[in-house]
């Protein structure tokens, strides 16, 4: 069972991510819109929704947007299209 530290420590690190943060150790941010291969082995698209467990590799939630529902993906796998928290200029 957690510490109430290492408790504390996952909801800093959970809030940080959900706000867009840039968080050492994980590529992608929240929201951000990603491709990959489905497991049909087709693309396809999605958000980031979620991230964990980070070691060895950080494993992302991936909402599909063709419908399919959830998706587990490695963070080697994931191709970055948009990153809504970049801010883009003219």
């Amino acid at each position: 069972m957690p510490s109430p530290d290492e408790i504390k420590q996952r909801r800093k690190l959970n809030s940080a991510f959900l706000a867009g943060e840039r968080i050492l150790g994980i590529k992608f941010r929240h929201n951000s819109q990603v491709a990959f291969i489905g497991t049909d082995g087709i693309r396809c698209e999605g958000w980031i929704v979620g991230v964990g467990p980070v070691e060895p590799e950080p494993v992302y939630t991936i909402e599909r947007c063709d419908g399919g529902g959830d998706e587990e993906v490695l963070e080697s796998k994931l191709e970055l299209i948009v990153d809504p928290h970049e801010h883009l200029t003219a």
